[in-house]
């Protein structure tokens, strides 16, 4: 996906069609897309390689090309590996030299580790790599240990809160890739979703295959816009913000940020019926509370089960994906 002057299987290799596309070297121009918008970079590498013949090579006993490892085992074949360390390092700081600023390295294939007899001597290039990326986090998934900086559930959501950095990767259809006639997340699906992550402490990175036309399809744009319409109004409750006892609670999820606590109502279903009172189970002091939605202050008690709140008449035909209360702390 990007210029690499380290091997020919590449968008921008002659023989590849594309390579006279004016955006053949699609990472420099995604990146710099980015950058436009002010959204930071995480780049994508697989430390597996199944083209490059240092790693999956004929004339092995391993070399059936159906096995994830190597066709060959590491330890008996040392120069061949070193051929494929040396292959990989190159490529990494490659990413990390010739594209810009890079705010994480996210690496998959956790079985290419030490661990397994696959060491790629990761963490020498890491270190290396932050002398010109200083901070850049590393995301070498499922390792464990130094370059581990946070955790990747895939396709799941833990059940508690955990006590490290995490997110969520989790796809908008049913695949990575892109599947004819997907079906996709519905923009409450994937609202719910963000919420229960968030208030988990989590972040979510959300999946979507393009089409082969590099377009996004369109069932994927839907939901996305979906779920942009709900953060516009209410993304003070989701962006920088931290996890708040008792996190979820029913139908409530708790967030926070240093001025206030932000209760999120949830509705699993668009035929919900929406309550003009709502027990917020929340035990802290609040000088007030109000819609998120609209700023409206409403009128509110506070008993043993937390605040009871006096909410206007819903207008809408359908539940809301979920409505924000926030509480101001005292």
């Amino acid at each position: 996906m990007w210029d690499t002057k380290y091997s020919d299987y590449k968008l921008t290799a002659p023989d590849c069609p594309f390579h006279t596309h004016k955006y053949a070297d699609v990472v420099a121009y995604l990146f710099e897309a980015f950058r436009r918008r002010g959204i930071g970079i995480a780049a994508y590498f697989s430390k597996a390689d199944w083209h490059i013949d240092s790693y999956w090579a004929e004339g092995f006993p391993r070399g059936d090309y159906m096995y994830r490892g190597p066709s060959y085992v590491p330890a008996e074949h040392p120069e061949k590996w070193e051929e494929f360390v040396t292959f990989t390092q190159n490529q990494i700081k490659e990413l990390a030299s010739e594209y810009g600023k890079l705010d994480i390295m996210w690496f998959d294939a956790g079985w290419v580790c030490e661990e397994s007899g696959q060491d790629i001597r990761l963490g020498e290039v890491i270190e290396e790599i932050r002398k010109w990326q200083p901070g850049m986090l590393c995301a070498d998934r499922t390792i464990g240990g130094l370059y581990e900086n946070y955790i990747t559930p895939e396709q799941c959501v833990p059940e508690k809160p955990l006590n490290v950095p995490w997110e969520s990767n989790i796809t908008l259809g049913t695949s990575f890739s892109f599947k004819y006639e997907d079906t996709y997340k519905s923009p409450r699906e994937v609202v719910l979703l963000l919420i229960d992550i968030v208030a988990k402490g989590g972040n979510l990175a959300i999946n979507v295959g393009p089409q082969p036309d590099g377009r996004l399809p369109e069932g994927a744009v839907r939901s996305l816009k979906g779920m942009g319409a709900w953060l516009k109004v209410n993304g003070d409750a989701i962006y920088s913000t931290r996890v708040c006892a008792p996190y979820k609670q029913g139908t409530i999820a708790f967030t926070q940020n240093a001025e206030n606590i932000y209760a999120i109502e949830t509705f699993e279903s668009a035929d919900m019926p929406v309550g003009e009172r709502v027990v917020i189970p929340c035990s802290a002091d609040v000088e007030k509370i109000a819609l998120l939605e609209t700023g409206e202050e409403l009128k509110y008690v506070k008993t043993e089960a937390g605040y009871e709140v006096t909410v206007p008449a819903y207008e809408g035909e359908e539940a809301p994906i979920a409505r924000v209360f926030c509480l101001k702390k005292a």
